[in-house]
């Protein structure tokens, strides 16, 4: 039985084996019979494309034959067009030169009888002005008989009654006009003070909306959205608690993790950054805790502004002042005027006085008071009406200074006359203070340094050549390298890029323009 079942499945085997040797040479003789085939198949596509190609290039061939001989014949036309047109101009032109030449001659025999007459009229001229020569000799001798005549009949010279003339002339004029004269200058004054009004109204309306973005905005930078959130609060309720107790307002920009705060008053805008700073240090905010704080930062504050008036009294030797010019003086510490802190512009002005006052053999003490005092009208409250010479006097006098002090406060800036010598001095030290070189340079170093940045920033990209930042910043003109930027559609994204970058980068108040400039200049010379 096992050796049945061996040799069955020894002849199994063998047939499986001789199959696939069968099925292995049927395969071989199929692809050979199919690569022949295919040979075939591309030996025939290539005869048809190189018939096609060399009819092609007949075709083209007798083509352009037939255009190089059109062309031919359209030139020789034109050409034979432009020989006739150059012989009729040929012709136009004879006939003008033969025209001209006629002109010319009848011009010419014009001419030689006009110079004729004009010889004549020579002659007669030269024997005029000999008579009139004669005549005048003769005037002259009558005129100094006449003349020597009137002076022995008036018993004085030519001279004398010329001056007598004129003295009496200028008394009849200078009565006459002196009036006149009074009110044209009158009228002139108000003129030209009705024109200084004007044209500095025009200049404070035109730069009105720099200054006060720069002088009543600051910003303060906030980590992550969690933290511009918790300020925001729900449905808005925490920012508007935050400004209605320090009487700002507050923006938050979409996308900016700034906060900016806006505020004509500098101590509410101190206030109410130091109390977000504080509220983002401990992290919970909800409007009883922003009261708590701000009443508490404000009270700090206060204090110090009171500190600080008190410091600065005592350094300068000044006694018996009262409490609320004390926290007055202290507020000045917040306040600017033209780039300089405006205590120790103060400060400034009252040293310089003390010093002249001293020279001039004065009261030094009373001299430095009024110095000190002279800008207390910028640290009041903006809603009192009156320039701030004026509010710091009436404000100085309330308080019990004395009468000499708030009289050169009035006039420290020259808009009112002086009437004392210390009045004198504290306009010279006014002047002397403001004058100084280097006292505004802060602002102008600030502005140049935000133009450099703005430039930097344009520059650190790859493609661009030069940036110009214009227009105060409020536009930064990108020239850009046409090699590497080669269409619209990158220039689009290096625009946006760089605007990306100084939104990102930049603390911005307003918004900043990006002009992204590429010029492709081909240049050839005609020789």
């Amino acid at each position: 039985m096992s050796s049945i079942f061996i040799s069955t499945l020894s002849m199994f085997i063998l047939g499986l084996f001789v199959g696939a040797l069968f099925f292995l040479l049927y395969s071989m003789l199929t692809s050979r019979k199919r690569e022949q085939s295919l040979k075939k198949e591309v030996n025939v596509i290539l005869n048809r494309a190189k018939s096609q190609a060399s009819k092609i290039e007949r075709v083209s061939k007798q083509k352009a034959k037939e255009w190089g001989e059109q062309e031919t014949k359209r030139v020789e036309r034109e050409i034979k067009s432009e020989r006739e047109k150059l012989k009729n101009q040929e012709y136009q032109l004879k006939k003008n030169q033969e025209k001209l030449n006629a002109e010319f001659h009848i011009k010419e025999n014009e001419l030689n009888k006009f110079s004729g007459d004009l010889r004549q009229e020579k002659e007669l001229l030269e024997i005029s002005q000999k008579q009139l020569e004669s005549l005048k000799d003769k005037v002259q001798n009558e005129k100094e008989q006449s003349k020597k005549t009137l002076e022995k009949i008036a018993m004085m010279t030519q001279e004398e009654a010329k001056e007598q003339l004129k003295k009496l002339f200028e008394e009849n004029v200078k009565k006459e006009i002196f009036k006149d004269l009074l009110k044209i200058e009158e009228d002139m004054k108000k003129e030209h003070e009705q024109k200084a009004k004007f044209l500095l109204a025009q200049a404070m309306a035109r730069y009105s909306a720099e200054v006060t973005a720069e002088r009543t905005v600051e910003t303060l930078p906030i980590s992550g959205s969690s933290t511009k959130g918790k300020i925001i609060g729900r449905e808005g309720r925490n920012i508007r608690a935050l400004e209605a107790t320090c009487g700002v307002d507050l923006l938050i920009g979409e996308g900016q993790e700034i906060v900016t705060i806006s505020c004509f008053d500098p101590v509410r805008r101190a206030i109410a950054k130091k109390a977000i700073e504080k509220l983002m240090e401990e992290g919970r905010v909800h409007p009883a805790f922003i009261e708590e704080v701000v009443e508490k930062i404000r009270k700090e504050f206060f204090s110090e502004m009171k500190e600080e008036g008190k410091k600065i009294c005592f350094d300068m030797g000044i006694h018996d002042i009262s409490l609320e010019i004390i926290k007055v003086l202290g507020s000045l510490k917040y306040r600017f005027i033209e780039g300089q802190n405006l205590l120790k512009y103060s400060t400034e002005v009252a040293y310089i006085s003390s010093l002249l006052a001293g020279e001039l053999g004065m009261n030094k003490k009373t001299a430095s008071r009024a110095g000190l005092l002279h800008a207390i009208g910028l640290g009041i409250p903006h809603f009192v009406e009156g320039s701030y010479s004026f509010v710091g006097a009436q404000f100085c006098q309330k308080q019990g200074e004395s009468e000499t002090v708030c009289q050169a406060i009035a006039c420290h800036d020259g808009k009112k006359p002086a009437r004392s010598l210390l009045d004198h001095i504290l306009q010279c030290a006014y002047n002397l203070s403001r004058s100084r070189s280097g006292a505004k340079r802060d602002l102008l170093d600030s502005y140049i340094n935000r133009l450099k940045d703005l430039e930097s920033l344009a520059n650190s990209f790859d493609g661009v050549k030069r940036s110009f930042a214009i227009q105060a910043g409020k536009e930064i003109r990108v020239l850009v390298d046409t090699f590497k930027v080669v269409n619209d559609e990158q220039m689009s994204m290096l625009s946006w890029d760089i605007a990306e970058k100084i939104k990102r980068e930049m603390n911005l108040n307003e918004e900043v323009k990006v002009s992204v400039v590429r010029e492709y200049r081909i240049v050839e010379h005609a020789r």
